[in-house]
């Protein structure tokens, strides 16, 4: 009696087994899934947000799919509008940091459009600018690639965020006193050490605003600028009291 038990035991469990395996890994992977969504969700408001602040040029955008032949051109995400449109989309270290992501150019997965039209680029449209971002998040057990869910890097997730445009991208740190570059020639207008350069020469700032070799220094720092004001100073003097002598 006790070896029929055992042999009956071990039927159940191998029909009882699969079913909880399944429902285990399910449990699991959905909430991964839902977790990975709600990041992508965050990536793209963020990057909706950072837009709304720093709208590219349409000029620029299509560089992504027609990229120039000229020799000075950063790539896509030399100008800084981008980048930081971009680093604000990929700043989540678990999804977008991990070993997964090696090889991958996370700015693939982020497409920033003007959907009534590049001409809509203004304080009186506002625009308005979306961020869509697309990013293949790969399961953490074999049990969609077992039920040939998605495809071979995982399943993707696509989300959408649209913001007015609230500025034009204004940064005091350029000669012209903009951020976003319209083409080539317009980045070496405006940030002519990096044109000169490559963009090796880009860093960012203590607040994530792009900084340029040779800019002017923020508010409240030492630097070239305020050194030569100071300078200047005594010559003025100088010449007031020249004046007043005669």
């Amino acid at each position: 009696m006790s070896r029929h038990t055992r042999g009956q035991s071990i039927v159940e469990m191998a029909f009882v087994l699969p079913m909880l395996l399944v429902l285990l890994f399910g449990i699991m992977e959905f909430g991964y899934y839902i977790y990975a969504y709600s990041t992508v969700s965050q990536a793209a408001r963020n990057a909706a947000e950072a837009a709304a602040q720093l709208p590219p040029h349409q000029s620029w955008l299509d560089y992504e799919e027609a990229p120039p032949g000229d020799a000075r051109y950063p790539g896509f995400m030399g100008d800084s509008c981008v980048r930081t449109i971009i680093r604000s989309a990929t700043s989540d270290g678990t999804l977008f940091r991990g070993t997964i992501n090696e090889g991958r150019n996370l700015a693939d997965f982020v497409e920033i459009r003007y959907p009534n039209g590049s001409n809509t680029r203004n304080l009186r449209d506002r625009g308005p600018i979306e961020v869509t971002v697309r990013y293949p998040v790969s399961g953490i057990t074999p049990l969609f690639q077992l039920l040939q869910i998605g495809d071979e890097e995982g399943i993707t997730l696509e989300v959408t965020q649209r913001r007015s445009i609230e500025n034009l991208g204004v940064d005091p740190t350029t000669p012209r006193g903009v951020a976003c570059a319209e083409n080539v020639e317009d980045f070496c207008d405006l940030y002519p050490d990096q044109c000169a350069g490559g963009r090796d020469d880009v860093q960012m700032g203590d607040q994530g605003r792009p900084q340029v070799a040779g800019a002017a220094p923020e508010p409240g720092s030492t630097g070239s600028l305020r050194l030569s004001a100071s300078a200047s100073a005594p010559s003025r003097l100088s010449s007031s009291i020249a004046a007043i002598r005669l």
